[in-house]
């Protein structure tokens, strides 16, 4: 049993599994609660990352340096006050401008994914480096 995870195959197969694992229990959490990720590049300039409703989203805020930004952040909620200004969505995927902060004068873009489209492949890829048999090595033969 010890010789099969030796491999660099299986490895990856494990690692894999538990990136699909983590991924999935962040999906079950996210549809009962909302969690958030703030993390500032710059004065004005902030990625935003929101687990909510079984998806995903990442949104990059940004605002003129005339700008005073206050995001309502805490070490424990992110509650701006936004507005969408346009969005796209088809099958749970989608893109979309905000305007973030009470004066509207922040701007963001946002990008949607859901779960299910990053458990489903690591799952798969997973139980295809697990489960599947290493080719055989090819003999070269002398002539």
């Amino acid at each position: 049993m010890n010789s099969d995870f030796k491999s660099l195959r299986r490895k990856l197969g494990i690692v894999t599994l538990l990136l699909a694992c983590a991924f999935a229990a962040c999906w079950m959490a996210s549809v009962d609660n909302h969690h958030d990720v703030c993390i500032s590049r710059g004065r004005q300039t902030f990625e935003v990352f929101t687990s909510i409703n079984g998806q995903i989203t990442w949104s990059h805020i940004s605002a003129p340096d005339s700008v005073n930004v206050n995001l309502g952040w805490t070490p424990y909620a992110y509650t701006p006050h936004q507005a969408v200004e346009w969005s796209w969505r088809s099958c749970e995927f989608g893109m979309g401008k905000i305007l973030v902060g009470d004066a509207r004068l922040a701007t963001g873009e946002s990008l949607f994914v859901p779960y299910w489209s990053i458990v489903l492949p690591l799952t798969l890829l997973s139980a295809w480096l697990l489960l599947g048999q290493p080719r055989a090595k090819l003999s070269k033969s002398v002539a």
